[in-house]
């Protein structure tokens, strides 16, 4: 070994052992004077305090503190004077090590270097008057009285409770600390510090009503900060900071003087999560996040600024931007979404920081649902405790695509295109009265679609949806179905109030002009709506909309306000047709309903219940001036055959109350008119009526019965399924004249009297009608009857009614006839069941 290194090595060993033996001097020194030391350390802790100031016990702690020396405090406790009434130790730790400065124990004083507290817990109290127990400390001596102040360079904890319990302020934190660490540098102007720290956050709840933010989670960071004394500010900048899963970067400053005691903190998360950001924020924002999912990390970043003090929220500005992202919302997916977004707890200035003034708000969104691109300006969420949603919505797309996003058992889009420009505003909630509104555009081009209730296909349909706030107006709308067009103006007033809460009270006014109307195209009407059902999906949101759109068409009721020039049905015709008709979920009420026809005019009322499986009908009608034969063709001899449009000529007026079954197709089922028709014939005649023949062969042959005319023919019928009862009535003819009454059956059941003077009517043309009376009986007069066997031919036999027998007769007949209908009711029912399963 060369003797430079010996010397070397003399050296250092000679340093080591004087160092050595210094230190256990020291130490000896220490466990000698350990009393003399507690009362040394207990005053200079107790330079800063006003309260009270316990240690159990002090030791050395070589090890500890090597190559300084180190004492262990034990059984360490702080308390205010206001203890017994809040009972809260501000701290109460089983050991405490406090590093001392070797010259300061040789000089007589004592300098603590360090404190290190392990196993303690920190609990920092004010009750609801304010009185806090950390007013223990104090501002210490004056310098210039006592020289430097003595100042604790490090401090760290391990295995730390830290509470903070506000209960004015409703503010309250909880920290476990795993390790903290706090390394500072005193300067003129203030300190400059290094801070490790590693703890779990329990609770951190700038107001307890709201919850807690990074509730349960775990900070891990080192920061360099900056406090500055003459301003009272503690700078941190921009540094690295790990909360949970996702690593941010957090920067800010604290102020803290007499009259202020404020923060500002900036949080960034370049590339975080969603699903791991959420549970970091406070309950009440986190439980509105919790129905969003996106699938991509995003940038976000938030401003957290307050005070320390003052009772309420601090102010919470967050800002997040996405791209190219899917997000999911109540289960809908909207993909390839990009838009920027912001979370404010003050939207209004001057009204505080609280959910009722807080908005969640959106911006340049785009997106595809369904693969129908839109975009949304302007979308906000305000008032998060009565939370009301709003926004601009725009999309230009296929109408098929609405097939799949509807799931719609009401309709069915085959081709078109429709363009959207909605601005929307409603509750969020059920449980919120707030009045929503819609407004803007829906227009439709080229589009064809099945309306499935009606089983009635559209084509070339193109027209404007506008909704103005509760209403919805459709503009221009051009449609065909079949031959049929339509150019209709329509209406539903306060439907967006009442889509959801009771759309039997929605009323769709429609006003449908139409050059020509064929009737037979659109007979679905007639029939029974068919009840949707909406298609499962796993899309809640759209099935619940849609559903209830299917919902709304099923029950809500349609006025059909209907101007067509012509009007065809099977055989019958008509021009200038106006109707006012209500189709119901129970059927068609026709209010008012008149056409020209037949040369003269008709007006009907009535109604088609359509609760059963078959139609019934009950119709109110008045005929003015209508051409008789023209009017049997068109209605196919209302169904009967015994008079038939061929045997009839002359001007008709009429007003008639039927009732009767009407199949789906629109036939009138055989026996089921009831009812009474008052008419009076002008100008008429009766032409090639076989019965009337079969009585002019019989009794005048004579006489042409085939072309029978008159003047005026007038009375009243009453029809009870296959019986017509004819009211007694005086007819004057070419061939002769005669009192007539008694009842026609189809197809049995006629009996009919007559009494038929002999006398030729043409010897009375001239008199007056009363004279006509007076001789009516002069000469011979014939009583005929007529009545008709088993098959229904009818014979003609001389002789009166017996009017008691027939009766009789005609009760037994009616309970007949009753039976009989119910019968023929009960089987076309179940025809018709066993049809619509």
């Amino acid at each position: 070994m060369s003797p430079p290194v010996k010397i070397a090595l003399k050296i250092t060993g000679i340093l080591l052992g004087t160092v050595l033996l210094l230190w256990l001097g020291v130490a000896a020194y220490v466990t000698v004077n350990k009393k003399k030391l507690l009362a040394m350390v207990t005053a200079q802790l107790n330079n800063d305090i006003s309260g009270k100031l316990t240690i159990e016990n002090m030791e050395p702690a070589l090890l500890q503190g090597f190559p300084g020396v180190s004492v262990s405090l034990k059984n360490v406790i702080l308390r205010d004077s206001l203890y017994n009434k809040h009972r809260h130790s501000l701290l109460e730790a089983k050991e405490i090590f406090v590093s001392l400065n070797v010259i300061s124990l040789i000089s007589g004083s004592t300098v603590i270097q360090k404190l290190y507290i392990e196993n303690g817990k920190i609990y920092l109290f004010t009750d609801q008057q304010g009185k806090s127990n950390n007013t223990i400390f104090t501002a210490g001596s004056d310098d210039k009285k006592e020289g430097k102040r003595k100042r604790i360079k490090r401090i760290e904890f391990k295995n730390v409770s830290f509470i903070q319990d506000n209960q004015q302020r409703k503010k309250y934190f909880n920290f476990d600390i795993r390790y903290f660490s706090a390394k500072i540098n005193h300067t003129k102007t203030g300190w400059k510090g290094k801070i490790i720290l590693n703890t779990k956050v329990n609770t951190l709840a700038f107001n307890l009503k709201r919850g807690s933010f990074i509730k349960n989670q775990v900070v891990k960071t080192k920061l360099d900060m900056d406090y500055t004394e003459a301003s009272g500010i503690l700078m941190i900048p921009v540094q690295d900071m790990t909360i949970g899963q996702e690593e941010f970067r957090i920067g800010g400053n604290f102020r803290s003087t007499e009259t202020v005691s404020e923060f500002k903190l900036a949080l960034i998360a370049p590339d975080v999560e969603l699903k791991n950001i959420t549970p970091l924020l406070a309950r009440n924002i986190s439980s509105k996040l919790a129905i969003y999912t996106l699938e991509k990390p995003f940038f976000a970043e938030a401003l957290i600024q307050g005070s320390l003090k003052s009772k309420g929220d601090p102010k919470i500005l967050v800002s997040w931007k996405v791209d190219n992202n899917d997000l999911t919302l109540s289960g809908e997916r909207i993909t390839n979404c990009s838009f920027t977004g912001y979370f404010d707890n003050q939207f209004k200035k001057g009204q505080g920081f609280n959910d009722a003034n807080s908005v969640i708000g959106f911006a340049d969104f785009k997106g595809a649902y369904f693969n129908i691109p839109f975009k949304a300006d302007t979308v906000r969420i305000i008032n998060l405790n009565k939370p009301i949603f709003e926004g601009r919505f725009q999309s230009n797309f296929a109408l098929e695509k609405l097939n799949a996003v509807s799931g719609s058992q009401s309709f069915h889009f085959h081709k078109g295109t429709a363009r959207l420009n909605l601005l929307y505003r409603a509750p969020y909630n059920k449980s919120n009265s707030t009045e929503p509104y819609i407004y803007g555009t829906l227009a439709f081009n080229n589009a064809t679609l099945n309306y499935h209730p009606r089983n009635l296909d559209f084509s070339d349909i193109k027209g404007l949806f506008r909704f103005r706030g509760q209403d919805l107006l459709l503009e221009n709308l051009h449609a065909k179905s079949g031959t049929n067009t339509f150019l209709i103006q329509g209406s539903l007033l306060n439907f967006l109030n009442l889509y959801y809460t009771d759309p039997r009270r929605i009323r769709l006014d429609l006003h449908v002009k139409s050059p020509k109307i064929n009737m037979g195209e659109l007979m679905a009407f007639l029939g029974k709506r068919k009840t949707s059902r909406t298609a499962t999906r796993s899309d809640k949101s759209a099935a619940k909309v849609f559903g209830q759109l299917d919902k709304v068409l099923e029950e809500a009721t349609i006025h059909l306000d209907m101007e067509a020039d012509k009007l065809i049905f099977r055989k019958f015709a008509a021009d200038r047709v106006h109707s006012s008709i209500l189709l119901k979920q129970s059927g068609i009420e026709l209010q008012d309903v008149s056409l020209n026809h037949a040369e003269g005019r008709l007006e009907v009322r009535g109604n088609i219940d359509q609760s059963g499986p078959i139609n019934r009908f009950n119709i109110n009608t008045k005929i003015v001036n209508v051409n008789i034969a023209k009017l049997f063709y068109a209605f196919e001899n209302f169904g009967q055959d015994a008079i038939l449009d061929e045997n009839l000529k002359g001007g008709f007026n009429s007003t008639t109350k039927i009732s009767g079954l009407m199949r789906e197709n629109g036939q009138i089922v055989p026996k089921s008119f009831n009812g009474s028709v008052s008419f009076e014939i002008k100008d008429g005649a009766i032409l090639n009526f076989e019965p009337m023949k079969k009585i002019g062969n019989f009794a005048f042959p004579n006489r042409d019965f085939s072309n029978i005319t008159f003047t005026r023919l007038k009375n009243t019928f009453d029809i009870n399924g296959s019986k017509i009862t004819i009211r007694p009535m005086y007819i004057e003819s070419s061939v002769l004249n005669l009192y007539v009454d008694g009842v026609y059956g189809m197809p049995t059941g006629t009996d009919i009297a007559l009494r038929v003077p002999l006398r030729n009517p043409k010897r009375d043309i001239g008199l007056s009608d009363s004279l006509k009376r007076e001789r009516f009986d002069n000469g011979i007069v014939i009583n005929v009857r007529a009545q008709d066997d088993e098959n229904g031919n009818v014979k003609f036999k001389l002789g009166k009614k017996d009017e008691e027998k027939d009766e009789k007769k005609a009760e037994k007949d009616e309970e007949k006839i009753e039976k009989q209908k119910q019968k023929a009711l009960r089987k076309e029912e179940r025809k018709e069941e066993k049809n619509s399963q």
